[in-house]
């Protein structure tokens, strides 16, 4: 087995005998194309919506339906923003502060039927608007009275936006989902399981399912905190998820924005993992103190994770395995056991920008 002395010294004649000369046959970029790393920078067209996601339902009108964004920093200045409902500016941003989650309020009612918006941010002398970055996004009004509940149980109403009322604790799956559309909202409340195996705190797996959202729950004890399995275009955000065995996975699972989760204290697994899952937003996300902290797996390719924090973990902060085309920007990874940023081989093309890493 080599150690990593061996690899160090290694390494090191590599770069004082052997590069020098095969300057003429190799490059700089060659070599970190060869590692699965590029150095080549992404347009500067970075404004990223977050909620409402795409595809969603909401009951909430313009006093309380708050639009998330995030700018990840490559325009300098002061940055203002623009809110777009149905191609119409309605809300002007001053002072937009970068790689933070920024909420709006529309200014106009917004009636039950289906809209878009979309959001253009500005210094002055340059511009990014996220239709540069997947268009914009749609999302559906719809005003009927919300379910309250103060018990596990399936959701099944399509459409449906449920309210918990209470803390509750299982032995079992508390919720599964059985409809599209579905959201889920816990005000902050707890569901807590009792570490028993193949119990879940909320539980998605059937492509006709997908389109919901999970927001301001504690979920702990559980065997997955979350787990959404074959639907696409959920929103998991600001929920707590801690000491489970494993934390928010998606599974097969695309298009899904995971954003504003604290996820700590899963030592046999990650906080956050994607599996065989693409083109998902991971934003401004803690994963502390985990065997790892975000983990890419199983093609898990073109993904966005930016703005995150993954410290303290036993392994790696982040880690990426046979996922390529991967995005991540404006991360913190500190003091974690192994790597900062681990990449295994079958990883390539991915941009790793702007993060800040030490004492890993």
């Amino acid at each position: 087995m080599v150690n990593n002395k061996k690899l160090f010294l290694i390494f090191s004649l590599i770069l004082l005998f052997i590069l020098p000369a095969l300057s003429s046959a190799i490059s700089f970029s060659d070599l970190f194309s060869f590692l699965g790393i590029t150095s080549e920078e992404p347009e500067h067209h970075t404004v990223y919506l977050v909620s409402p996601g795409n595809n969603s339902y909401t009951n909430n009108n313009n006093d309380t339906l708050a639009f998330n964004f995030n700018h990840t920093g490559f325009l300098t200045g002061v940055v203002n923003c623009i809110l777009y409902l149905d191609g119409t500016a309605v809300k002007y941003t001053t002072d937009v502060t970068a790689d933070q989650n920024t909420a709006v309020y529309s200014n106009v009612s917004i009636t039950e039927t289906t809209h878009n918006w979309w959001v253009n941010c500005t210094n002055g002398t340059g511009g990014e608007s996220s239709i540069d970055v997947g268009g914009n996004f749609t999302f559906t009004a719809d005003y009927t009275p919300p379910h309250s509940i103060n018990t596990c149980q399936d959701l099944t109403i399509e459409n449906g936006n449920y309210i918990l009322m209470q803390d509750i604790s299982s032995s079992e799956t508390c919720f599964t989902v059985g409809a599209s559309n579905i959201t889920l909202d816990c005000q902050g409340y707890t569901i807590d399981g009792n570490d028993t195996t193949s119990t879940y705190g909320v539980y998605v797996s059937d492509s006709a399912y997908g389109n919901g959202t999970i927001k301001n729950c504690v979920l702990t004890d559980w065997y997955y905190g979350v787990y959404v399995r074959y639907a696409d275009n959920y929103s998991i955000i600001n929920n707590t998820v801690e000491s489970n065995w494993r934390g928010i996975q998606t599974h097969d699972s695309n298009n899904n924005f995971i954003a504003g989760n604290t996820v700590k204290y899963h030592p046999s697994s990650a906080a956050i993992t994607l599996h065989a899952s693409s083109g998902n937003m991971v934003i401004n996300n803690t994963a502390n103190s985990n065997s790892y902290g975000i983990f890419l797996y199983n093609n898990s390719d073109d993904n966005n994770i930016i703005g995150n924090t993954a410290n303290s973990n036993t392994y790696s902060g982040f880690y990426l395995g046979d996922s390529s085309s991967n995005s991540l920007m404006n991360n913190t990874v500190q003091s974690n056991g192994d790597n900062g940023i681990g990449l295994l081989p079958g990883s390539g093309s991915n941009i790793i920008i702007n993060n800040y890493a030490s004492s890993n």
